[in-house]
């Protein structure tokens, strides 16, 4: 090829569409974490009804004074101003009762 194509095609550079580089995107972050002790009577019971029959099965737990610790874990992320994803997640630890 001449030298003459070659500075045709240099001139012509600026002037192609080029791939722009990637942005970084713009995330915003929240983390939070939460704690609390809780002191709970628990009182479960099923019969089919009032007079416990029909199903004749009668089911009852009952637990008082129950300790519970809770632990919550919340997040938050917000992408470009435009995304937000966000959530919570909890465990409870029973120690007592």
């Amino acid at each position: 090829m001449s030298a003459p194509f070659y500075v045709l095609l240099l001139s012509l550079l600026p002037f192609l569409p080029y791939p722009r580089p990637a942005q970084a995107a713009d995330i915003k972050t929240d983390l939070s974490l939460s704690t609390g002790y809780r002191v709970d009577d628990f009182s479960w019971n099923i019969a089919g009804n009032v007079s416990g029959t029909n199903p004749n099965v009668l089911s009852e737990l009952t637990w008082s004074d129950l300790e519970i610790l809770q632990a919550v874990v919340s997040g938050r992320a917000l992408v470009n101003e435009r995304f937000i994803c966000e959530g919570p997640s909890d465990t409870d630890g029973l120690f007592g009762g």
